[in-house]
């Protein structure tokens, strides 16, 4: 089952530059199925689909590059 994430920041730059990062796959172990910007360019909204039966670190290893670029995450 897919999981979605929106994250929002405080300047379109940072969310630029976050959507870059993930664009680019500069992240290692995240594979996201989908990726885009929001219209008001403050927000990124992500899916991805978890792999393997164990614990998942995806959405955790997004917090902390989210949060080096001073966003966090928000409500779907």
């Amino acid at each position: 089952m897919p999981r979605d994430i929106r994250y929002n920041f405080p300047t379109t730059q940072t969310a630029s530059r976050f959507y870059t990062d993930l664009r680019s796959n500069n992240v290692a172990g995240i594979y996201l199925s989908k990726i885009r910007r929001h219209p008001d360019n403050f927000h990124v909204q992500l899916s991805y689909e978890p792999t393997g039966g164990g614990f998942d670190e995806t959405a955790a290893k997004l917090d902390e590059l989210a949060e080096a670029y001073d966003g966090r995450e928000v409500s779907c």
